[in-house]
């Protein structure tokens, strides 16, 4: 026997089956389009994670600008001794302001640079080859004249050459390398030279002249101005230690004024949470003296522009042993600037696949993954054109100055040449009145006179003017004769 219980439906559950089923219909819609939506987000990141992999793959950045440094040295009895520490820091604090110019560029944004990666980074480099340190600034076509500018503004005795890009790999051998990171948030601080007893570059340049002639070495900085977020983080861990926050709760966004929400009865009334009045009763944490000094770090840091900085280090040696000596001595030259507790230090990350590292090191590519930020008087303790005064002798230095050509130059005469001077290219001349004075070619033999003289009489013979040519000893006359028109082959006297 079986016994069935059941319940007539009334008018009120009929109307909410109906209402149910109205919603029903109305959400299938929106949670398919949410889902298409998912899908096509992810779509978007998977397509521009292998775009941006190819497009560093194929060598992105291959449209720079290698741009060769050279400072010249002053060894005069002024600077036999070692520069004193002040003048030292005003040097370096000349580099400052350098990258103060590329910090404070807008990063670039839009829907092009996200999927192909921005293009406004430059690398700074010191490469070592053939046991001479070269300083170099790759800079893409557009920023050169602005790179350029801004090295001939605050580095006026600099000389900027564009040159071919270097080869500092040994045709056999190996090459190992590492990335140079940051062991805590960007946020954080480094050593600067404000706080060292020296030049900090000293101990990289000593680490980079140590490689043997027939290795090679490099440290590269690819650096674009950074977003303001790091920024506001840094500003926000202050604020929020200030409140009473320990360190960890500010670094996740906590503050200890401001972490419920809950409202009491009394709330009610007030309109004071229950946190709000625990607070009050609760006493403020207070900041130590050494926090103190990190939260002023912190400060200092964020009151400059801010770069993304990826470093790189590369050794290419003929064996194994030779090339992890140098790589050793190199990033050891790094622990300088640590602050170990209440600020930042370096951290070497050996990557597994070296062959992705010398490519991005050869294309100069920017890898978000390995980047940290670093404000100008960071970066500028980091790399800077080697200051007059270093002890290092195997440099790339200025054997000469060049001087820009005099504002009176005339505009008429022969043409002798042409002055090249921060890429303006002027014409030499020398006026009619100018060559009736006594004139005298200064030089070596070999070093061009009698080519100048014979440039001088062709180019008279040529504006059918009167030429007088005495050589008893040479034979550039044959040269002169070959230039000779053939109009005034007839007023042409030979003694001979």
């Amino acid at each position: 026997m079986f016994v069935f219980q059941f319940n007539i439906q009334t008018g009120s559950n009929v109307s909410n089956l109906a209402t149910t089923s109205s919603v029903t219909e109305f959400l299938i819609p929106v949670l398919i389009g949410a889902v298409v939506v998912a899908v096509t987000v992810a779509a978007l990141f998977v397509f521009r994670s292998f775009h941006l992999r190819s497009h560093r793959k194929a060598g992105g950045n291959l449209h720079m600008r290698v741009l060769r440094i050279r400072i010249p040295r002053f060894v005069s009895s002024e600077r036999e001794e070692a520069l004193e520490l002040r003048q030292v820091q005003e040097d370096i604090a000349v580099a400052e302001t350098f990258f103060s110019a590329l910090g404070g560029l807008t990063p670039q944004k839009g829907f092009k640079a996200w999927i192909h990666g921005r293009a406004d980074h430059v690398a700074f480099e010191m490469v070592v080859k053939g046991g001479v340190i070269y300083f170099y600034v790759a800079t893409p076509i557009g920023m050169r004249e602005l790179m350029v500018q801004q090295i001939h503004a605050q580095f006026p005795d600099a000389q900027v050459d564009e040159s071919e890009d270097y080869n500092m790999f040994t045709p056999t051998g190996v090459v190992l390398g590492s990335y140079v990171t940051f062991k805590r948030e960007n946020l954080f601080p480094i050593k600067t030279y404000k706080q060292l007893e020296s030049d900090p570059l000293y101990a990289l340049l000593n680490a980079l002249a140590k490689v043997p002639e027939t290795d090679g070495a490099a440290i590269q900085f690819v650096a674009r101005s950074a977003k303001g977020t790091w920024r506001q983080k840094g500003l926000k861990v202050v604020q929020f230690m200030q409140e009473g926050s320990t360190l960890e709760q500010a670094l996740k966004g906590k503050s200890a004024k401001r972490g419920g929400s809950g409202m009491g009865v009394s709330g009610l009334i007030s309109g004071k949470s229950e946190q709000d009045n625990a607070s009050a009763q609760k006493p403020q944490r207070q900041v130590s003296e050494r926090e103190r000094e990190m939260l002023k770090g912190i400060e200092d840091k964020a009151a400059r522009a801010g770069l993304d900085i990826n470093i790189r280090v590369l050794v290419s040696a003929e064996n194994v042993v030779s090339a992890q000596a140098s790589l050793n001595n190199i990033l050891n030259s790094f622990s300088q600037y640590n602050v170990y507790q209440f600020g930042n230090s370096f951290e070497i990350r050996v990557p597994r696949n070296v062959s992705r590292l010398v490519q991005d090191f050869i294309y100069r590519n920017y890898v978000e993954s390995e980047g940290l930020v670093l404000n100008t008087e960071e970066i500028a303790s980091l790399w800077h054109p080697p200051l007059s005064g270093t002890p290092v002798s195997n440099i790339d230095w200025l054997g000469a100055r060049t001087a820009p050509a005099p504002a009176d130059m005339p505009k008429e005469g022969i043409l002798l040449g042409h002055n090249n001077y921060r890429g303006a290219k002027t014409p030499i001349r020398i006026s009619g009145s100018d060559r009736q004075r006594h004139m005298y070619f200064i030089g070596k033999s070999g070093s061009g006179n009698t080519t100048e003289i014979v440039a001088m009489a062709v180019a008279d013979i040529v504006a059918g003017q009167g030429v007088c040519y005495v050589d008893p000893h040479g034979d550039a006359i044959i040269n002169i004769f070959g230039a000779i028109p053939q109009d005034r082959i007839e007023d042409v006297i030979v003694f001979v």
